[in-house]
């Protein structure tokens, strides 16, 4: 059965919280999703001369959220998007690199949510499948030389979701 047509605006517009799961016959469904504009990347290494080098950084506080028998459970996870400006292979264009970044941050949170983690451990694990999204070779998400962690630079101007 499709969803109602206000529901599916939802999801394309990432109004729905990130990770909200519902459980239907115990297996939770997450809805929502982080669109790529949310990764609004900045360069903080220069490069030279379009030679390999350079970095771009994005960061986002990601709510993590899951229903729960008894109480609803969240966690706040700060994450830093790195990706080099150019490689031997040229220039990494910002909106490759924002696309990535949403379809690994999306595919993480349905991962872990999913795994019923401690809620205390979900950011960290979510950081961690995230790079290996983007860093894993051959994925839809794969950057070459990208980075995922926690926030690293200062000065980069920080985005929330939702």
């Amino acid at each position: 059965m499709p969803l109602p047509r206000s529901v599916r605006t939802a999801l394309n517009i990432g109004v729905l919280v990130l990770g909200l799961p519902l459980f239907a016959c115990g297996e939770p469904i997450v809805l929502g999703g982080i669109p790529p504009s949310t990764f609004q990347f900045v360069n903080v290494v220069p490069t030279k001369r379009n030679e390999p080098g350079g970095w771009k950084a994005a960061q986002v506080t990601i709510l993590l959220g899951r229903l729960s028998p008894r109480y609803p459970e969240t966690a706040l996870c700060d994450v830093e998007v790195g990706a080099p400006e150019f490689t031997v292979t040229g220039k990494v264009e910002t909106d490759e690199v924002q696309e990535a970044a949403a379809i690994a941050a999306n595919e993480a949170a349905r991962l872990v949510l999913r795994q019923r983690l401690p809620i205390a451990t979900a950011c960290e694990r979510f950081r961690d499948i995230m790079h290996q999204l983007m860093t894993g070779r051959g994925g839809v998400a794969y950057i070459p030389g990208a980075k995922v962690g926690g926030f690293y630079f200062t000065g980069i101007p920080r985005r929330t979701f939702p």
